[in-house]
């Protein structure tokens, strides 16, 4: 399997974490920010800076389907987070969800996307 060079990213989500993964992804060579989606334009446009001055949405689903990213980085409050793996069950990597949450990812295509759930104790 030939795996790219460089990882293109979209990122949901505009607050303090949402700037720090803007920044970080971007300062790292096998990652290329090309989406960033927030509600309040002003963070949008800061964290957009921070991210090399990526594409910006307000609009997550519009987001991954006009740029279909390697990566998904959603970051959100918990209470999100299965809205937001339901847009694209390709992009799942999360692991703070609700009991409640991991068991309606079950009900997601599993084989088409890979998905795994494990459960341990916090």
């Amino acid at each position: 399997m030939n795996m790219p060079t460089k990882y293109t990213v979209a990122i949901h989500g505009t607050g303090k974490r949402g700037k720090v993964h803007a920044e970080t992804f971007r300062k790292d060579a096998r990652f290329e920010v090309v989406a960033i989606c927030g509600r309040d334009r002003e963070r949008l446009d800061a964290a957009a800076l921070l991210a090399g001055d990526p594409e910006k949405y307000q609009d997550p689903a519009e987001m991954l389907r006009e740029t279909k990213p390697d990566v998904f980085c959603f970051c959100t409050p918990p209470s999100l987070r299965l809205l937001l793996i339901r847009l694209d069950p390709r992009h799942r990597g999360t692991s703070a969800l609700s009991w409640w949450a991991t068991r309606e990812l079950r009900k997601l295509p599993a084989k088409r996307c890979g998905f795994q759930i494990r459960n341990s104790e916090a």
